[in-house]
């Protein structure tokens, strides 16, 4: 998830509100996430990471490419209400 609304201390602060819950999301998730608040830049960013290669078998890419939807599927269950909260 990129965070950025266009404003470098909102998206600290949005960044900062959802980590501030951090365990609960993981536990919700099952997977620990990576939390990037990067101070050096407007924006943040959180990410589920895996290994896996562009250059991997047909069947480690299949699998990697369900990790990816079923990662998708679940941070968008689990971060939609932290965000209607925070955002409205």
């Amino acid at each position: 998830m990129y965070i950025d609304r266009g404003d470098r201390d909102t998206n600290k602060q949005l960044f900062d509100s959802l980590q501030n819950v951090s365990g609960e999301i993981e536990t919700a998730l099952a997977d620990s996430l990576e939390w990037e608040r990067l101070e050096h830049a407007r924006a943040c960013r959180i990410s589920a990471v895996r290994d896996g290669s562009i250059n991997g078998t047909p069947e480690s890419l299949e699998e990697l490419q369900k990790w990816m939807v079923e990662r998708l599927l679940a941070v968008k269950r689990v971060f939609t209400p932290h965000l209607q909260e925070l955002v409205g």
